[in-house]
């Protein structure tokens, strides 16, 4: 009976090992232009991505912990783009989420930060039981992404809230 018990505790030990969260900590970006609240300290990256008007550069802080990811990613446009519509650059920008997560849509809904025009999406992910939340705001020629992959049930939870409703800007990116 003992040698089960010890193995079911290190089954559990080992299970629960990778599903330790970090505690959400708020994050003050280095210009101090946005401030969020993200798992553990987040890692800086810089990407160039492909677009319709040409290449631009991600900037992405991103962090983990149990059985999700957590990034906030934004991108600056150039200057012709002020005149596009705010709704067609939203839009694009989660067409490009799904189609690089290969995710189905499931939920599309119009969020605003300030004055500002967004969109919150929800999609399920190649994986049984896991999902995509993010919310996308243009905040004249900047798109901000905050993102989180993870169980439909992380996502979901009033801890993936806190991240998402915690996004502030502090002053004007441009």
């Amino acid at each position: 009976m003992r040698t089960i018990q010890a193995i079911i505790a290190l089954v559990l030990v080992v299970l629960c090992a990778g599903c330790a969260k970090p505690p959400l900590t708020q994050y003050v970006v280095d210009d101090g232009t946005w401030a969020i609240l993200l798992p553990g300290t987040p890692k800086r990256s810089v990407t160039p991505v492909q677009t319709a008007i040409g290449p631009i550069d991600m900037i992405q802080y991103s962090s983990g912990g149990g059985n999700s990811y957590t990034a906030l990613a934004y991108a600056d446009y150039p200057s012709f783009i002020a005149n596009a519509p705010a709704l067609s650059l939203l839009e694009g920008a989660r067409d490009g989420a799904l189609k690089n997560t290969n995710a189905k849509l499931v939920e599309d809904k119009e969020r605003h930060l300030g004055e500002f025009l967004g969109k919150e999406i929800k999609a399920d992910l190649p994986v049984a039981g896991y999902g995509m939340r993010a919310f996308i705001f243009l905040v004249k020629r900047r798109l901000y992404q905050i993102i989180i992959v993870g169980t439909k049930d992380e996502i979901s939870s009033a801890r993936a809230d806190s991240i998402f409703f915690s996004f502030e800007l502090r002053r004007d990116p441009q």
